[in-house]
């Protein structure tokens, strides 16, 4: 068969069958090649490795797809391609020490093995930390979602009703949406049929919008067949004496009694101390525009402010129920509380350091291990720095790799 003459497509115009079929062929040429047979210094010898790859990929390519343009050095722009459609995921190592360290000193283990649960620390120091864990975020997702629908179809539970699906809650912020991102380039087109639900409203009061779950559920409308969405179109916000108005809302009132359906609920934390924490940068646009009054962070402070989640503050004992403003979520911190204890629901909370300024989050993930009435989740997921400030101990590399 004589190739097409063709003129060369962009990169990010040739189909995922194509960018796929190199990714993998390279790859496997480069593992697959022999080490001792090239004369020349290691660095020499890698640079011809790869060359060698490429050629023969690309020689290959070019048959198979019938195409008369692509040769070695199209390679690298199509692989390059590849990393950024997410075909290429790199799958952060565990630190196992640091796990069972982090268990003994909390008194976990009972709370984990009642509530089939799970701390993974991320294992790496270097880089950027905040990937790694919403990178293990989506696996940790993954498998979840595995394990729910088993457990349905167990229970009788099969085709295309609601009830049979697995459902997904999503908290608002940049962890999240970025975890909700890579999980839809993960669970693709044959994942079991899901329903996802908006667990709040908006991002900041008037930036950050994008962060709010209704905005990035269009990841799983792309890459999830036949997805279903469950969207909060109400306040982020509302003032104590009119929440139970607002609770007698009909949309409100439609979206909340679906909570019960959630199975995985995921979302991350915020750090009172941090300047770009989601509830201190809405409080303050409230603030600066004079719709609140200005006392309403002190006020927080005062009752001993260390963290939220979903909106929701919190102390080091408690959760804390502002006397102005009112968080509108599926659940309040109390019922958080309650469904991580149910059979068969799960919690996810991603602690990695501000993904603007980089301060660790470890003072805000401290309560939530250490006071059981706070245990409001089911699995964490935290980067090693800060699981390291926890235990108050650093690793060597030699200790992280078991050498010593």
């Amino acid at each position: 068969m004589e190739k097409k003459k063709q003129s060369r497509l962009p990169v990010d115009q040739e189909s995922d069958d194509l960018i796929f079929a190199v990714c993998e062929r390279f790859f496997k040429r480069i593992v697959s090649a022999p080490k001792d047979n090239v004369s020349g210094k290691k660095g020499d010898r890698g640079r011809r490795d790869r060359a060698i790859g490429a050629a023969a990929v690309a020689e290959e390519i070019s048959k198979e797809f019938n195409r008369d343009d692509i040769n070695r050095e199209r390679i690298y722009p199509l692989l390059w391609e590849a990393i950024n459609r997410e075909f290429l995921v790199m799958n952060v190592p565990a630190h196992v020490k640091l796990q069972d360290k982090l268990i003994k000193k909390f008194k976990l283990r009972d709370y984990l093995d009642q509530n089939n649960g799970e701390i993974i620390v991320t294992n790496s120091s270097v880089g950027n930390l905040t990937e790694h864990v919403n990178s293990k975020a989506a696996d940790v997702i993954i498998s979840l979602i595995d394990l729910v629908s088993k457990e349905k179809k167990n229970q009788g539970l099969s085709g295309d009703s609601d009830a049979a699906r697995v459902h997904l809650g999503f908290g608002a912020g940049s962890a999240a949406e970025k975890v909700a991102k890579k999980l839809s380039v993960r669970a693709g087109s044959n994942s079991p049929k899901l329903m996802f639900h908006a667990l709040t409203s908006g991002g900041q009061y008037l930036e950050g919008q994008q962060k709010a779950p209704t905005t990035y559920f269009s990841f799983f409308d792309e890459e999830v067949h036949d997805a279903k969405f469950v969207g909060m179109f109400t306040p982020t916000a509302v003032l104590k004496e009119e929440f139970e108005t607002l609770k007698h809302n009909p949309s409100y009132q439609f979206v909340r009694n679906l909570r019960h359906d959630v199975d995985i609920l995921v979302t991350s934390l915020a750090w009172a101390e941090d300047k770009h924490g989601l509830l201190k940068k809405y409080y303050e646009d409230l603030i600066k525009y004079n719709l609140v009054r200005e006392n309403v962070l002190e006020d927080l402070k005062k009752e001993g402010w260390v963290g939220d989640v979903m909106f929701l503050p919190y102390s080091t004992e408690k959760a804390i129920e502002s006397q102005i403003l009112r968080p509108v979520t599926l659940f309040n911190f109390n019922e958080l509380c309650e469904f991580s204890k149910q059979p068969g629901k799960y919690v996810i909370i991603t602690c990695s350091p501000c993904n603007d300024c980089n301060q660790r989050k470890t003072e805000a993930i401290r309560p939530l291990l250490e006071n059981p009435n706070l245990r409001m989740w089911t699995h964490l997921i935290i980067d090693r720095p800060t699981a390291e400030d926890l235990v108050g101990e650093s690793f060597s590399e030699d200790e992280v790799s078991g050498n010593i």
